[in-house]
């Protein structure tokens, strides 16, 4: 197994990520200055493409298009679920933000658990450094801390802006949700980050990697 292929994948799916962010960002910086524009209320569901876009990814970068092969893949490094797992947070994050966006008498509610989902999705990027191996946990760490730590106060930004209607609340989401995406649109996995201790590739001829025969 070509272990880089799970970096590539994951630099991938945290730029995806990263790119809904600063769409949503952009919406809600829209919204400052056209109050009556269902813009900023849309920016949200920005995300559901993203967690979309991560699984897709995921079944190409490990699988090759094949779900047997990208299952095996997972079977193979476990820790690589918790990106599973986000990506489909966010696709939940973008379904509740589209139901809030929808919806007419539920408005507050759809809010509420939106914001309860991107708590969730806080808490991966902190779990996230855990899955790699040691040699790449820490920088991983060092990373995704602040990017957990950005995404929950951009949940409780949001949160604010359910009781508050004032701009401030707003300004500030959109200011945390561009540094966030910042972030994951610089962030570049370690090739070796998912790499099995004790396994061995050779190069073959035509210059790709191979699983040793040994």
């Amino acid at each position: 197994m070509d272990y880089s292929l799970y970096s590539r994948a994951s630099t991938v799916i945290h730029a995806v990520q990263g790119a809904s962010l600063f769409l949503w960002g952009a919406a809600v910086v829209y919204g400052l200055f056209k109050p009556q524009s269902r813009v900023p209320a849309a920016g949200a569901s920005f995300m559901l493409a993203a967690g979309a876009a991560g699984l897709y990814m995921i079944l190409e970068y490990l699988g090759g298009g094949s779900p047997d092969r990208m299952f095996s893949a997972l079977q193979d490094r476990g820790s690589f679920y918790l990106l599973v797992g986000q990506s489909l947070l966010f696709c939940t994050a973008g379904f509740v933000a589209v139901m809030g966006l929808i919806s007419s008498g539920m408005k507050k509610f759809w809010r509420i658990f939106f914001v309860i989902i991107v708590l969730g999705i806080a808490a991966v990027y902190f779990m996230y450094p855990y899955g790699l191996v040691d040699t790449a946990r820490r920088q991983a760490a060092e990373w995704h801390n602040i990017i957990g730590a950005l995404t929950a106060a951009a949940a409780a930004a949001e949160l604010a802006g359910v009781f508050l209607h004032g701009k401030a609340a707003r300004a500030v989401l959109a200011v945390l949700l561009f540094l966030c995406s910042a972030l994951l649109l610089q962030y570049r996995e370690s090739d070796t980050a998912y790499f099995r201790q004790g396994a061995v590739t050779v190069k073959s001829f035509v210059g790709a990697d191979e699983p040793a025969p040994f």
